[in-house]
């Protein structure tokens, strides 16, 4: 642990923790790595040292929009908030050598942590733009956190004391403290000064707003103190206007959930749902339409925008044979082009042409690697979701203007969901001659012996529709087939992005690997550093496969 000089605000903490972090190289499974982490309670700032870390977890959901984690330091004998010196004596050198934990939520924590690569040294890799400095947007794994939790532990057998915090993002803890008094209805008088005279005589839906612009103009409101940005290029302003004021009993995380809860995608994304993200590697907030991310997944027959992985299963079985090799499996998965393995920003001084209109990914080639035995797992669809949560989801409601009772069913009708979302998601966007929903709709669903029924207050078609077909768009995107990896590390890792499953040999068709080969959605990713060893465990989720299963549908038991 290393003393640091008291800073005067949070953005000069900042600064310090991003410079040191550029100068603090440690070594990690043989690889450089920019690494800082610093903790503090508005007086006295530590850096911890990569020695004094015991293990450090960084965990990102695709379900949440913050990531949280904890981090576990050495504390023997309570170094930590034990002082070996005069209390005054240090504050007048405007130093500390103990931290004392505030244990209020304002405990921070800041972490940067980036690869250090060198650049290659070839005047032909420097001319056609292949140098491999790692872009911040996506290499740069950085954010601050509060302390929520602290836990001490003790070993026995090291005779080591170990202190826990446990951390999530700053933004998140400060929402769940706030009561925010939000209205609608007062951000529309905002913009339409006439109105302000008259807000508490409109109705609801004269103080209603875009769900999108509700949102944001939330966290704009209730954030403001952390000087919230926004990506407007990926920022769905909604497809539906709502009117919400926030009940007196809620904080700031259930009016966020409320309102996320109410959204509905614009006309432009079918009016699906969205992805609600805080962007820790550009710094600023992000509501992506579902649709959208999977049109990032291919580009033509290559790896799109948002594939940033490319594994293949080990074979060990040696070379496949010349027959094996004429009639081998057409390939599953997109390959890698010059633009995965470059970026951008060195691309602009490339002298070459070709090189000036790659990507921005940058990528590593080691990244195209084969994962052995143990390192993976893949798990089919669950029966019990299969059954209880893919079925037609029938929305009443009751329209107290016209005083009649509506009930949505076609729209929401299993089978039609299914191929529809067959055509937008899995067809557009993926690999195969076509590539096909993996989920076989049985006879009792299509008759409707299984199936939900919802109720929705409000009488707008499209919020119905979000209870009802895009219920069901969730369900087959993240109750389906899933493969679990525990893989050697590398930052740029994260939800919302894609990795790809192969095997490298040629092989006959089958249905298994008609099954479980091509891309993955990723929806959790952890970032692992423990002890020498950094690891990702990373989670993704595969809606369609190859070939439709040989299965007899009738005869089941109904």
């Amino acid at each position: 642990m290393i003393n640091v000089p008291l800073f005067n605000s949070k953005e000069e903490l900042t600064e310090f923790v991003e410079k040191n972090s550029k100068k603090t190289t440690v070594s990690i499974d043989n690889r450089d790595w920019f690494f800082t982490v610093a903790i503090t309670n508005g007086k006295q700032r530590i850096l911890l040292t990569k020695s004094s870390i015991q293990n450090l977890v960084i965990e990102e959901d695709l379900f949440t929009w913050y990531q949280k984690g904890y981090i576990t330091v050495r504390n023997k004998s309570h170094h930590l908030e034990r002082s070996t010196m005069p209390d005054k004596l240090l504050g007048k050198l405007g130093l500390s050598d103990v931290y004392k934990i505030r244990g209020d939520g304002r405990d921070l924590i800041y972490i940067n942590i980036s690869p250090k690569l060198d650049y290659f040294q070839s005047i032909i890799a420097k001319i056609s733009g292949m140098d491999t400095k790692p872009d911040p947007d996506i290499y740069n794994l950085s954010n601050d956190y509060a302390i929520y939790e602290t836990k001490t532990s003790f070993t026995e057998e090291e005779g080591e004391e170990y202190l826990t915090l446990y951390f999530w993002d700053l933004r998140y803890q400060l929402l769940t403290e706030r009561n925010c008094h939000y209205s609608t209805g007062l951000v529309k008088s905002k913009e339409d000064k006439e109105m302000a005279k008259e807000i508490r005589m409109l109705n609801n839906k004269d103080r209603s707003i875009k769900s999108g612009k509700a949102i944001r103009a939330f966290i704009e409101e209730h954030l403001e103190d952390q000087k919230p940005k926004f990506d407007d290029e990926n920022w769905d302003d909604g497809g539906t206007e709502i009117f919400y004021s926030s009940p007196a009993q809620y904080k700031g995380a259930n009016d966020l959930d409320w309102l996320m809860n109410m959204h509905v995608s614009s006309d432009s994304a079918d009016n699906d749902f969205s992805i609600l993200k805080y962007d820790t590697y550009i710094d600023k907030w992000t509501l992506i339409p579902i649709s959208k991310y999977f049109e990032k997944a291919t580009k033509k027959d290559a790896a799109g925008e948002y594939q940033l992985d490319k594994f293949h299963i080990s074979w060990h079985v040696g070379k496949p044979n010349i027959f094996m090799s004429l009639l081998g499996a057409k390939k599953k998965t997109p390959s890698l082009k010059l633009e995965d393995f470059n970026s951008k920003v060195k691309s602009k001084k490339s002298l070459l042409p070709i090189a000036n209109k790659v990507g921005r990914k940058n990528i590593n080639t080691g990244e195209s690697t084969e994962l052995e035995t143990d390192s993976w797992n893949f798990s089919d669809l669950a029966g019990i979701d299969n059954q209880n949560l893919l079925t037609t989801y029938a929305v009443h409601s009751y329209n107290m203007g016209t005083h009649e009772f509506n009930i949505d069913v076609y729209k929401n009708e299993l089978q039609t969901v299914v191929e529809k979302f067959q055509k937008d998601f899995i067809e557009k966007n993926f690999l195969g001659d076509p590539p096909t929903t993996s989920l076989a709709v049985t006879p009792n669903k299509k008759t409707r012996h299984v199936m939900n029924n919802m109720y929705e207050l409000s009488n707008d078609e499209k919020i119905r529709q979000g209870k009802g077909r895009n219920v069901i768009y969730k369900n087959l995107i993240f109750l389906n087939n899933a493969c679990s990896l525990t893989i050697k590390g590398e930052t740029h890792r994260r939800c919302g992005r894609f990795f790809s499953l192969d095997r490298k040999e040629r092989y006959f068709s089958n249905d298994y690997d008609e099954k479980i080969l091509g891309q993955y959605f990723v929806v959790n990713v952890k970032h692992i550093f423990d002890g020498e060893s950094y690891t990702n465990e990373v989670l993704g989720v595969k809606p369609y496969r190859f070939a439709e299963p040989e299965i007899e549908l009738e005869k089941i038991i109904k």
